[in-house]
């Protein structure tokens, strides 16, 4: 019978024929990754800003982060329902019509 555990003879199933990389376990630069990874504030802000989420968005993937054990300590998300507060103060509201104040 063969072999189906040989590692070797994996390819890539993309269209374009992209593979990964062999890696040398005895290389110094492999690394086994020990579990998850948690996300630190600025990682999870680059996310939320990547994904283009909005409020709604960014709290229920904190939420969902944190109620997996996904955020490092400290690391908070419940921010972004009140994000928009800095910026009120240059806009006013006329009947239907929003105005953005003079802004220097």
């Amino acid at each position: 019978t063969h072999c189906l555990n040989r590692t070797n003879d994996i390819r890539s199933d993309s269209e374009d024929g992209d593979t990964l990389p062999q890696q040398d376990k005895s290389s110094s630069d492999f690394s086994v990754d020990e579990g998850p990874q948690p996300f630190s504030q600025s990682e999870l802000n680059h996310l939320v800003r990547d994904l283009g989420l909005s409020k709604d968005g960014a709290e229920l993937l904190g939420s969902g982060l944190k109620n997996k054990n996904l955020l490092t300590p400290g690391t908070s998300f419940s921010w972004y329902k009140h994000r928009e507060k800095k910026f009120t103060q240059f806009f006013s509201k006329e009947g239907k019509l929003v105005l953005c104040n003079e802004v220097l």
